[in-house]
């Protein structure tokens, strides 16, 4: 194990995107924590452009300014900023304002995260929140930003760590963080993070009408229609603030919708209807070349995950 990086981690990301399969590389292959950390540093080459996956993700700033993305609004966020992703949420990094940009990524899914949350203590009780709506941009100063640092600086040292030990230390480390998270976010009245609004507004609105939408037809033309646009223009600011079409877009929002449903029990051919595909073979055909693998695999794939996880913890 000794012989594994980072870099080589962030490559079975690459291959492997949805959490099923990484959970039990990471849990039974590698013998590693099913939460990953990463450090960063200026411009990443991995997840380039626009994307999602089923993890939870922390993203903290240690360093330097970067403006990102998370799905229709945009935030300038430095030193102690950390933005809280849900799963199947488009995000990006867009460009590296301040230099040096030093960045520590958690990822982890949602059986690692319940296997610490109690009654009284959800740790994805902040996601949870944010997914209905609240801001993804949380700000730490003073000793919390401290604590904070050092308790990801401690789970970065100790990820590929196999000496006696680590591996407890690096789960309590990840639960002190998480419960520094949950109190300093449901303490907050309001965000102070800076938010930029896209050009006229155009990108959100596109957004909010296709998310509005995602279960039945869309075309260009009606989102033309509802912003008073031509084809041609809405399609050019779309591309330039997303680097992404709006039909590849689309497609991705139904893609996303679609996980969502079939880890909540929804049957392949409801999933296909309410995700807004127009037939069965359109679906399978876009899910398979999106995540290499079928609908009917992933959903038993996630359900045998879940049952043995809660068996082993039972």
């Amino acid at each position: 194990m000794k012989n594994f990086t980072t870099k080589l981690i962030e490559e079975i990301i690459q291959e492997t995107d949805n959490i099923i399969a990484l959970e039990t590389i990471i849990r039974e292959d590698l013998h590693f924590p099913p939460c990953i950390t990463l450090t960063k540093n200026e411009v990443g080459v991995i997840f380039g452009g626009f994307h999602h996956h089923d993890f939870y993700e922390v993203l903290y700033i240690e360093e330097g300014k970067v403006e990102y993305a998370v799905d229709d609004k945009k935030y300038i966020i430095g030193p102690g900023d950390s933005v809280l992703i849900p799963p199947s949420t488009l995000h990006q990094l867009c460009r590296v304002i301040e230099k040096p940009s030093r960045r520590i990524i958690l990822k982890f899914g949602i059986n690692y995260a319940d296997s610490f949350s109690t009654a009284n203590s959800n740790l994805l009780q902040v996601f949870e929140l944010i997914a209905s709506g609240y801001s993804p941009v949380i700000n730490f100063t003073g000793a919390h930003k401290k604590r904070i640092e050092q308790n990801l600086e401690i789970m970065n040292n100790l990820f590929l760590s196999t000496e006696y030990g680590d591996d407890l230390i690096y789960n309590e480390r990840f639960i002190q963080t998480m419960l520094m998270i949950n109190k300093e976010y449901l303490s907050l009245s309001e965000n102070d993070s800076q938010i930029i609004n896209h050009e006229n507004q155009i990108v959100s609105k596109t957004i909010q009408y296709i998310t509005n939408n995602i279960s039945s037809k869309i075309s260009i033309n009606d989102i033309c229609k509802e912003l008073s646009l031509s084809p041609s223009r809405l399609s050019h600011i779309f591309k330039e603030e997303t680097g992404t079409s709006i039909l590849q877009f689309i497609i991705k929002k139904r893609l996303m919708f679609a996980k969502e449903l079939l880890r909540k029990g929804t049957s392949i051919i409801q999933t296909s209807e309410q995700c807004g595909f127009q037939d069965y073979t359109s679906f399978f055909r876009s899910f398979k070349k999106e995540y290499g693998v079928t609908p009917k695999s992933y959903s038993l794939e996630f359900t045998n995950l879940s049952e043995s996880f809660k068996k082993k913890h039972s």
